[in-house]
């Protein structure tokens, strides 16, 4: 659905001026793509790119079998038609009701009436606000406006919606919310989501596959899965490194565990098969899209290591000696 190759885009001939630095990434038709970093790494300038607002240096950039840097600009009008966007802000009219702010981009596109009225009912029952047809963005909670920011980027029918920050600006249970409805959403319609936000959270609660971007490349890239069960350097970036104190004699190991051996007592076997003593320094399990794996650090006794390793390896649970952030104590 999307293709990214080698994508450059830079607002002067200055070094700092380079926002993208050989950007490549693909999304599939379906998929929910997450696309994460800092503040200022050019997050929101690829989606920009994406749907044709920002003119890109060099590169290739395909969306559903169109190459956007070839379109004509009435080419590129009826291109942009297929890609809705919602935004942090909502971007909603207040002095429109809430179905005119859903109609508008129908009224743009001369829409019969019949066919907005009917398309609009739709959407707003869509997105649960069916009784808020005739009230006003600024007597709506902050997550009730983003439901109808949502109804009105569907309003064209696109094939991929764009969603920058779409949660930033909400609590908790009202993000839930609506990253439920985008997944509902992308289940019902088919839609293509891509996501950019800079909240870890968001991007395990919603999204199938994901990038990092630092100083404007991609550094990871992947499914959520495997992009946390990895841990690479540049994730632990992101969402902070860990420090772990560990008794003077002891090392670290790391053990990695995926879904069928995440209830598993093997903990418990490897203490009575190998009887080697340990202790659980950390262990954290993360749930995306219903999947789950986790990271658990032990402390063991450093002439055991490779005993520990092997057996677990053998298994097909991935150990390693986790040497990196070890400080000893007494």
């Amino acid at each position: 659905m999307i293709l990214v190759q080698n994508l450059y885009k830079s607002y002067g001939n200055a070094e700092e001026d380079i926002v993208l630095r050989d950007v490549s990434l693909e999304v599939q038709k379906g998929e929910i793509f997450g696309i994460i970093g800092q503040s200022g790494v050019g997050k929101s300038t690829l989606l920009r790119c994406i749907n044709g607002l920002e003119v890109f240096n060099r590169g290739k950039l395909i969306v559903n079998g169109r190459d956007i840097s070839r379109l004509s600009d009435y080419e590129l009008r009826h291109f942009r038609k297929d890609i809705g966007m919602i935004f942090q802000n909502f971007a909603l009219l207040n002095r429109k009701t809430v179905f005119e702010n859903v109609v508008l981009p129908m009224q743009c596109w001369g829409y019969p009436k019949t066919k907005m009225n009917q398309i609009a009912k739709e959407l707003l029952s869509l997105v649960g606000l069916e009784n808020k047809i005739d009230v006003y963005p600024n007597e709506l909670s902050g997550g009730q406006k983003q439901r109808v920011a949502i109804a009105r980027a569907l309003a064209l029918e696109p094939e991929i919606l764009l969603c920058d920050e779409a949660t930033s600006s909400l609590d908790p249970g009202m993000t839930k919310s609506i990253l439920d409805l985008l997944r509902s959403i992308n289940q019902k319609l088919g839609l293509t989501i891509v996501f950019v936000t800079h909240e870890m959270d968001v991007i395990k609660m919603i999204c199938d596959k994901m990038a990092i971007i630092t100083e404007g490349r991609i550094a990871v890239s992947g499914s959520v899965e495997s992009v946390f069960f990895e841990e690479s350097a540049v994730l632990l970036d992101l969402i902070g490194r860990r420090e772990i104190d560990i008794p003077h004699g002891k090392a670290v190991v790391k053990l990695s565990v995926k879904n069928e051996n995440i209830l598993e007592p093997f903990l418990y076997q490897m203490a009575i098969e190998l009887n080697v003593r340990f202790s659980i320094l950390s262990a954290s399990i993360e749930r995306p899209n219903k999947n789950s794996f986790g990271n658990i650090f032990l402390a063991i006794p450093k002439k055991d290591i490779q005993t520990v390793l092997t057996y677990f390896n053998n298994r097909m649970i991935t150990c390693v000696h986790y040497g990196l952030v070890e400080r000893n104590i007494s």
